[in-house]
């Protein structure tokens, strides 16, 4: 009775959780395939776009372009980004937008 309970539970919290997902909103859409994020070297962690605008040392903008190789949600401000999907170096001939404070969106090809 009671491992049969346990399946029961965890079926209801995993349908939950993929119930939840489904209502969270959608981050907006951001119209440039190219957008520029204020970084912190030392946690990978989105920053406020004034930290860059600073010209400190331990932030700096690095550059998302849009892939099929990654998800296409960009980070809001006190998100991690993940190692490898961004660059310092502006990419040639690129428009470089920027991602709203909230996260956002590549709308894909």
């Amino acid at each position: 009775m009671h491992k049969i309970l346990a399946i029961v539970l965890a079926t209801s919290l995993a349908l939950w959780g993929c119930q939840r997902k489904k209502d969270e909103p959608t981050k907006p859409p951001v119209s440039q395939s190219t957008v520029e994020v204020c970084l912190d070297d030392t946690s990978l962690i989105r920053q406020e776009d004034a930290r860059c605008e600073e010209g400190l040392n331990t932030f700096h903008w690095v550059y998302i372009t849009d892939s099929a190789a990654w998800p296409a949600e960009l980070p809001a401000v006190g998100e991690y980004i993940q190692g490898g999907r961004s660059t310092p170096v502006l990419p040639k001939d690129a428009s470089v937008g920027r991602v709203p404070r909230g996260g956002g969106r590549f709308t894909g090809p």
